[in-house]
């Protein structure tokens, strides 16, 4: 089988992402190489995720054999530009891949149990939709995960939450301290209940969608399972136990108090300041003022400061926000917009940052407060 490795190589890379470094079993540290139909397909599986990648041949031969993910990747990256032949000897079980300035050969399996085990695994799905609009499935899902938690011990808030609606699919995620939600234009035919993905999961799917460039994608859902499908690839995902948080009664609807600013400039100012704060607490002040935003970090044991002056529109109550450095640049980092509107309510209450575009009506991010010690 022959093969253009500019077009193999990034499909080898997408389905080595499946792959744990240090693998449960050894057949999950291979790729399942198979032919079918004019295409050889590239199989990878952690046991959660498993893909299949297919990429267009140069020459087409029958091929199912397992072969050492790493060896067979970091042989082949350095080769850059070339074409390359494989070619199996059945006798000793190995497969020898040629190119212009030499060769290697890897041992590789082919009974079919080690191929099973990264095969995509059968399930009754009761959600089959296909999407349209791989571009906001895609989008959706990076400005969401952007809140997951890191936190493993909570593993529902670890991934990104797909809310099925008849008036738009929703996507979002809440780590308990900062929250981002994604309103899309994939409609259904009915309200139906929601999963969790891992993120794992979510970013092998952004991948391949950014990839192969499709329009389309077809979306299968069962209980504890979900399976997307498109041009040439298929991702099997295991979706996450339990119940998500009921998202929308953590986001405020009587905040009264609204600042407008330029989010580079608040962004820029965020980070300058932030090096200054405690590493105790990890929080910056905010001072909301007539037409000024004025941000605060201090660190009084190790005698660092920094205070900044922002213009924005506001003629509000003086108000005085405690908020996590990281949490409002992660937020800020999300909306791609020149100006942002900041509303909140009373120095404990939830803080509601939206982008003062046309996807005001789509994303909507959200920060939780911090407590302000007596002595700040």
């Amino acid at each position: 089988m022959k093969l253009d490795l500019k077009t193999f190589l990034p499909k080898l890379a997408l389905a080595k992402k499946v792959i744990n470094p240090k693998p449960v079993i050894t057949v999950q540290g291979c790729f399942l190489l198979r032919s079918k139909d004019g295409m050889l397909y590239v199989n990878a599986s952690d046991t959660e995720n498993t893909v299949s990648v297919g990429v267009k041949p140069l020459e087409y031969s029958e091929m199912n054999i397992c072969v050492n993910a790493n060896d067979f990747y970091s042989a082949l990256l350095n080769l850059r530009g070339e074409e390359i032949e494989l070619t199996l000897n059945p006798e000793k079980k190995l497969v020898r891949c040629a190119y212009k300035s030499g060769f290697f050969q890897l041992p590789y399996t082919d009974d079919e149990n080690s191929s099973a085990v990264l095969e995509i695994q059968p399930s009754d799905y009761v959600i089959d939709k296909d999407i349209d609009d791989t571009f906001t499935l895609s989008e959706a899902i990076m400005k969401a995960e952007i809140a997951a938690s890191e936190d493993n011990l909570k593993p529902i808030l670890c991934g990104v939450h797909f809310d099925f609606r008849q008036d738009g699919m929703v996507v979002v995620a809440c780590d308990s301290r900062k929250l981002s939600k994604y309103k899309t234009n994939i409609t259904f035919d009915m309200d139906r209940k929601g999963f969790v993905m891992p993120k794992k999961g979510a970013n092998i799917l952004t991948s391949l969608m950014s990839e192969y460039e499709s329009d389309t994608v077809n979306m299968k859902a069962s209980d504890n399972r979900v399976l997307f499908t498109g041009e040439a690839y298929t991702l099997s995902v295991v979706l996450t136990e339990g119940v998500f948080p009921s998202y929308d009664a953590l986001i405020p609807t009587d905040n009264v108090f609204c600042a407008t600013v330029k989010r580079n400039a608040m962004l820029n100012a965020v980070q300058r300041v932030a090096p200054m704060e405690s590493d105790k607490d990890e929080m910056l002040l905010i001072n909301f003022d007539k037409n000024a935003m004025i941000i605060e970090a201090e660190d009084v044991f190790l005698k660092k400061k920094a205070k900044e002056k922002v213009s924005c529109l506001y003629d509000g109550e003086p108000m005085r926000i405690g908020m996590k450095s990281d949490n409002v640049i992660t937020l800020l980092q999300a909306l791609d917009s020149d100006d942002v509107e900041v509303h909140f309510k009373t120095p404990n209450t939830a803080i509601v940052i939206l982008p003062l575009s046309e996807m005001k009506e789509r994303l909507l991010t959200l920060c939780m407060p911090m407590i302000i010690s007596y002595n700040k």
